[in-house]
């Protein structure tokens, strides 16, 4: 996502909220970059990503805005792919060598 388009999405969240009264003028750019970085970390963007989206040229900065982020649905799928994987190795016949 490049600067511009990101810039556009955060003026758009910004006037929906304000339009629904969800805030006042009091909204920092602080609040917006952590709540998007938190939005695109729940989504299950990589630090790098959530990175390059707010302009940040390290990853520690895109962890520190994204810290918060629910990510117990994330793991849960996590843990349901790799126990369904786990399954179907277990119930593979192994033929002993002869």
């Amino acid at each position: 996502m490049d600067r511009e388009r990101l810039q556009r999405l955060v003026a758009a969240i910004k006037l929906k909220l304000e339009r629904e009264g969800a805030i006042g003028s009091g909204l920092t750019l602080y609040g917006l970059r952590h709540t998007v970085a938190v939005i695109m970390r729940e989504l299950g963007f990589d630090e790098r990503t959530i990175a390059d989206a707010l302009g940040q040229k390290t990853i520690e900065m895109a962890r520190h805005y994204a810290k918060g982020a629910d990510l117990k649905p994330k793991m849960r799928g996590v843990v349901k792919s790799l126990d369904a994987a786990w399954n179907e190795r277990k119930t593979k016949t192994v033929k002993p060598p002869e």
